[in-house]
């Protein structure tokens, strides 16, 4: 599922920030590096997946 997708764009300010810095979902937005993420390059979560556990 993708933010548009999900109606994300249509979100308030404060339900943006609140889905921002929910560690607590399995859904939740996972920091990566810079190289982790050239790995990924245009693949989707189908495709590629970060190499830490933590993001799954």
């Amino acid at each position: 599922m993708t933010l548009p997708s999900a109606g994300a764009p249509g979100w308030t300010a404060a339900r943006r920030e609140a889905y921002a810095n929910d560690l607590g979902q399995a859904s939740s937005l996972v920091a990566v590096t810079a190289r982790s993420k050239r790995t990924k390059a245009d693949q989707d979560p189908a495709e590629w997946l970060p190499p830490s556990a933590d993001a799954l």
